[in-house]
């Protein structure tokens, strides 16, 4: 089974074969060049359906190719079912690639180079904004510990006993949502093993919503 990496890689090895240079590809294909650099550096980890046939197109090859080096099997050419049909059939029986960036949140709008990519079944990406994140400190030990990777969805509401992802100060804390006493009345705060703050401290805060551990 392929991958956005190997997506990545088969996309920019048919470019080479035919001699061009990005800009000639971009101009074949009717996307931009920027585009072009980031699917060949596995930035884009989600190309909608006319991105597959726009590069099949200009590279002249079967668009079922790249389908399945990005991991979609299963792919027959047919006449009978739209490009964005086909796509949400492949996707809903393949885990989705999720690009895993260093800092939390990921370069606010800037171009930056994911460090890994980790599998999260799509049931749970629909219409959320979901991004994968590494734990720069073990925040609350033993859930989450230096290293970890987080995957976080932006636009879920935080609630009581959720393990939120807070910027605050520019630095990233993670921590329970607990209702606390501060000041003689309740309050949602967080807490870890090492502090405890108000929700209201957090300039961006976002739901933790899975886990994974690297062994090595």
């Amino acid at each position: 089974m392929g991958d956005i990496k190997e997506l990545a890689e088969e996309i920019k090895r048919l470019r080479l074969a035919k001699g061009w240079i990005q800009e000639e590809l971009a101009e074949a294909s009717g996307l931009g060049r920027s585009y072009i650099s980031q699917l060949e550096t596995a930035v884009v980890a989600r190309p909608p359906a006319e991105v597959f046939f726009a590069l099949a197109r200009a590279l002249k090859v079967p668009v079922g190719r790249l389908f399945r080096a990005a991991g979609y099997e299963g792919y027959e050419e047919s006449g009978d079912i739209t490009s964005d049909e086909l796509l949400q059939h492949l996707e809903s029986i393949h885990p989705m690639s999720l690009p895993v960036y260093r800092k939390y949140p990921a370069g606010k709008g800037e171009l930056v180079e994911p460090i890994d990519h980790v599998y999260l079944a799509r049931p749970r990406t629909v219409g959320r904004n979901i991004t994968a994140h590494i734990a720069q400190s073990a925040y609350l030990e033993p859930t989450i510990l230096e290293g970890d990777i987080i995957i976080v969805d932006s636009e879920e509401a935080p609630k009581l006993g959720d393990i939120v992802a807070c910027v605050k100060g520019g630095e990233l804390h993670i921590g329970r949502l607990k209702m606390m006493e501060l000041n003689g009345r309740d309050s949602r705060l967080i807490e870890n093993n090492h502090q405890i703050w108000s929700i209201d401290d957090c300039e961006h805060v976002a739901v933790i919503i899975q886990i994974e551990r690297r062994l090595r």
